[in-house]
């Protein structure tokens, strides 16, 4: 009697760890293949003008590379809200990435793409590559706010770089605040 349930509570108990286990493998493989896709299609464009993948519904608008902290994604475009799904979404509705008078925002999520983030430090270089060349900032400061704060005027520069992500970045669920790292266009 006893081993009848104990075989069924076994079996449920399986079940339910394949079924947890099942949902992040696919989340993260799915992932990081169209990120692979994205990437391929972005050195494919710079070097030979033509994008690869047009079926993918997203679409790289260049790199961000933040060399101090092994940080190197792709960027993608935010016309379709899918952004953060695949990557590192622009969020500059009026600026493109190659454009050094305007203010640039990116944003990705703290669990993937801007977990390295936790390890930035002032003067590190943060650099963007889009299809002009690239630009180059130096991160000046890091802020903690709240998510009703998305009125950045009192830090709001001209050519500004504005890297956000959800903090903190160890925490289970929606987290309560935002890290937000400023950078200045560096004086080459």
């Amino acid at each position: 009697m006893y081993q009848k349930i104990y075989k069924v509570l076994f079996i449920v108990i399986f079940c339910l760890a394949v079924l947890f286990i099942s949902k992040p493998i696919y989340f993260y493989t799915k992932l990081y293949f169209i990120n692979y896709l994205l990437n391929d299609s972005w050195n494919s464009y710079k070097k030979y003008g033509i994008k690869k993948y047009s079926w993918l519904s997203v679409d790289s608008n260049g790199k961000l590379k933040i060399p101090n902290i092994f940080l190197d994604h792709i960027i993608i475009d935010n016309s379709n809200g899918r952004g953060l799904e695949f990557g590192v979404e622009i969020f500059s509705i009026n600026s493109m990435l190659y454009e050094k008078n305007k203010n640039i925002v990116l944003a990705a999520h703290r669990d993937t793409f801007f977990k390295k983030l936790e390890n930035i430090s002032i003067y590190d270089e943060v650099v963007i590559e889009h299809i002009e060349g690239e630009t180059i900032y130096e991160v000046e400061n890091t802020y903690i706010i709240d998510p009703q704060e998305s009125d950045f005027s009192k830090i709001l520069e001209v050519n500004d770089l504005f890297l956000i992500t959800c903090f903190p970045f160890n925490y289970i669920g929606d987290a309560p605040k935002r890290f937000v790292v400023q950078c200045k266009l560096k004086n080459i």
